[in-house]
């Protein structure tokens, strides 16, 4: 089984990095944006493939206190 953690992380602007994954089986690069409180902790990260193909949109990752 092929891991999917990421290889690099490349600040892109702002808030957003772009992650190259381990596994290139697959074309699924992607762009996450972290969603920051007032304190400039992390609350949320929404992520967004680099790729058309690859769609992470059911993916909803947050903090659990």
């Amino acid at each position: 089984m092929a891991k999917a953690n990421g290889k690099e992380y490349l600040y892109y602007k702002a808030t957003t990095v772009a992650i190259k994954w381990e596994y290139q089986g697959m074309n699924c690069d992607a762009f996450a944006t972290f969603n920051l409180d007032l304190e400039g902790k992390a609350q949320s990260i929404i992520m967004k493939g680099i790729s058309p193909n690859i769609d992470f949109q059911d993916l909803n990752i947050i903090r659990i206190k």
